[in-house]
């Protein structure tokens, strides 16, 4: 609101950005049974879609910030060389949960990732999604991300969205999220459809997915 009201912009309405995951698989990866994983700044999310309609979400309050605050708190680094510590020891070569930085950020991502996987295996969904897993968020961006979330998801079937309808400017994963929020809004305009919460919808209009979607969210923080 901080941002629109600078820019004197008037907002319309508002887009959960864990619905916003619809927009980052296929139609086809909608239909077989694919989780898409959002690992955003201080929120992880995880939805799962199966023949075409959500089936479950799982929102975590932890997120890429808390990888960034370990790392400063452990080698007393502000939180900007932090950042950039963390996005080295997730780029490096070799080895790279072996160094100090490594270790940490590694531990904190893992454990991240595994309350996500130990939801979803919860619910049920885990070995039961032949699309497999969609990795999203500017969380993901770092190229060993994708490797580590592999492990602790228990899947070869892991990769990032494949966003064709945009230029490859903003077609990486860092994006993904906010580019889906937007196709929501283009395909259910602003009156409040399938993952689009507008300002004055009632308590019903809301819950749009809640007839047939298993929503939990768990000590979701500042980004949830």
């Amino acid at each position: 609101e901080e941002v629109a009201s600078a820019l004197d912009l008037e907002i319309a309405g508002f887009v959960a950005g864990v619905l916003a995951l619809e927009s980052v698989l296929t139609p086809a990866e909608r239909e077989i049974g694919t989780a898409a994983i959002d690992l955003g700044a201080t929120h992880t999310a995880a939805a799962v879609y199966l023949r075409g309609r959500l089936r479950a979400v799982a929102v975590l309050g932890l997120g890429g910030f808390h990888v960034t605050r370990d790392l400063s708190v452990a080698f007393g680094l502000s939180r900007a060389k932090a950042e950039e510590l963390k996005i080295a020891a997730f780029s490096s070569d070799g080895d790279w949960r072996a160094t100090p930085a490594g270790k940490v950020a590694a531990a904190r991502l893992g454990e991240i990732l595994e309350l996500i996987r130990d939801e979803l295996a919860l619910a049920g969904w885990i070995g039961r999604l032949p699309g497999g897993f969609v990795l999203t968020g500017g969380g993901a961006i770092p190229r060993n991300v994708l490797g580590l979330a592999g492990e602790i998801l228990w899947t070869g079937s892991l990769r990032f969205p494949q966003l064709e309808y945009v230029g490859s400017m903003v077609a990486g994963p860092g994006f993904a999220v906010i580019l889906g929020a937007a196709q929501a809004v283009r395909a259910y305009g602003n009156g409040g459809g399938p993952g689009v919460v507008a300002k004055g919808l009632t308590g019903g209009d809301r819950g749009a997915y809640s007839d047939y979607a298993n929503i939990k969210v768990i000590g979701v923080g500042g980004g949830g």
